[in-house]
């Protein structure tokens, strides 16, 4: 229900007497691959929103992800050496601010995660501003 108006809906399921939250996208399958991460709203736009990327892992250990442009210049590092547990739905957000902590333009980004176990896995994000 678009309950403030702003064009967001929540949508929730009902299991038994609670109330819970549906996942915008499909389980992630408990293997880092570059099809089994979700990035939404895709495109976002910041300032007004975030964008969550939804992985997961197959081995534990520590993740770096980083986010290029389409020139392959670096832009930002939403996390950095970050301890996460195998087989488990991961999540976290990236806010569309560079290093500098500006605003990014609008356009298509690569987020590459990587980690201390040698996984690593590509997808795209886009900023429309």
């Amino acid at each position: 229900m678009d309950s403030d108006g702003d064009g967001t809906f929540e949508y929730t399921v009902t299991t038994g007497d609670t109330l819970a939250p549906i996942e915008p996208t499909p389980p992630t399958g408990g293997v880092l691959k570059n099809e089994n991460i979700y990035t939404y709203p895709n495109p976002f736009n910041p300032g007004k929103e975030s964008a969550t990327l939804r992985f997961s892992l197959s081995k534990s250990g520590k993740v770096t992800v980083k986010l290029y442009d389409v020139a392959g210049q670096w832009v930002a590092t939403p996390a950095e050496d970050r301890a996460m547990e195998a087989k488990v739905e991961q999540s976290l957000s990236w806010d569309g601010k560079n290093t500098k902590g500006d605003l990014v333009a609008s356009g298509i980004y690569f987020c590459l995660i990587t980690t201390d176990q040698g996984e690593r896995a590509v997808c795209k994000v886009a900023v429309l501003r």
